[in-house]
């Protein structure tokens, strides 16, 4: 896999001048949404270690503490209205407080742009991620479990690399006997990225998931399902070594050979975001420069029907 990742950036810088010229002609990329007149939207590409590729930061209710708001596109859906998204360096998080533009604005209506916003309520935006993960907690809390799977369901519909819900939800799937269900989210989840969710509940799910000896007919050749074993304690920083990073890579091959460039791009953020928290001698010994890496997310989504994933 990373000779494979170095040979195709050779490839892309090599005919640099020939690709632009192909590419322009094509209509995809992301395209920012009604309104934006009233931001000062920073596209700048540049590379912050747990920034996904299809976030585009923008400047307005800033703390100044280094984190802000900006557009997110989920992976597969750059043709849809973004998400608005708040970072939050401290704890290398994604928070996906808005469902839309629109909601944002409305919030922050009337309120200084240097000012920071509270999360809507669930009433102003029950469509934001964030607040159907948040409400979906507060229902198992209250045992309203139905309402909880509700919610769960609805998170992931709207954000699929959702971590946090994606693993709350394989929880509740578990409670259900729906252990099929529940095998199925705990795959989606690994590939999720840590940025979007870093729990012990992720890590129960995927401690579960590793000690499974059987799974969904239609998961039997899935490179995450195959690798399972390898994959009880994601990685998260400061090891020697990782079996964990050999199999990830080879999913991302997998899943780019099959056609499935949705899996493969959102893997490639996951296995990003962990190799970022490692050593510089570990990165070393793996042969992972996070820049080229990057150049290689980037030529992969033009593969997407309404790639790329960046603005142009």
């Amino acid at each position: 896999m990373r000779h494979r990742l170095l040979a195709r950036l050779k490839s892309l810088l090599s005919s640099k001048t020939k690709a632009d010229a192909s590419l322009a002609k094509q209509a995809g990329g992301l395209h920012l949404p009604a309104g934006t007149d009233q931001l000062r939207i920073d596209s700048d590409d540049r590379l912050t270690g747990y920034i996904p590729l299809g976030f585009v930061p923008f400047a307005a209710h800033q703390l100044g503490n280094g984190d802000y708001f900006g557009f997110y596109w989920p992976v597969g859906r750059e043709n849809c209205d973004p998400l608005i998204a708040e970072t939050s360096h401290d704890d290398g998080l994604i928070e996906p407080r808005f469902s839309n533009l629109t909601s944002f604005l409305r919030k922050t209506d009337g309120i200084d742009r240097e000012e920071w916003i509270e999360q809507p309520t669930f009433e102003d935006d029950p469509d934001s991620p964030l607040n159907c993960f948040l409400k979906a907690r507060e229902s198992i809390g209250q045992k309203a479990f139905d309402h909880a799977l509700e919610q769960l369901e609805k998170a992931v519909r709207t954000l699929p690399e959702y971590t946090y819900a994606l693993a709350t939800l394989a929880g509740q799937y578990q409670r259900l006997g729906r252990n099929e269900d529940a095998c199925r989210v705990a795959v989606q989840m690994i590939i999720s990225p840590p940025s979007f969710g870093y729990s012990g509940t992720v890590t129960n799910i995927a401690r579960w998931f590793s000690r499974l000896d059987t799974c969904p007919q239609d998961l039997t050749n899935d490179p995450i399902w195959k690798g399972r074993a390898h994959l009880a304690s994601i990685p998260t920083g400061g090891t020697k070594d990782s079996p964990a990073y050999a199999v990830l890579r080879e999913a991302i091959d997998t899943y780019e050979k099959r056609g499935d460039i949705v899996r493969a791009l959102t893997l490639m953020q996951t296995y990003s975001d962990f190799m970022n928290s490692e050593t510089q001698s570990f990165q070393e010994r793996q042969n992972y420069d996070f820049a080229k890496h990057r150049a290689v997310q980037r030529e992969l989504s033009w593969k997407l029907p309404d790639g790329p994933r960046f603005l142009l």
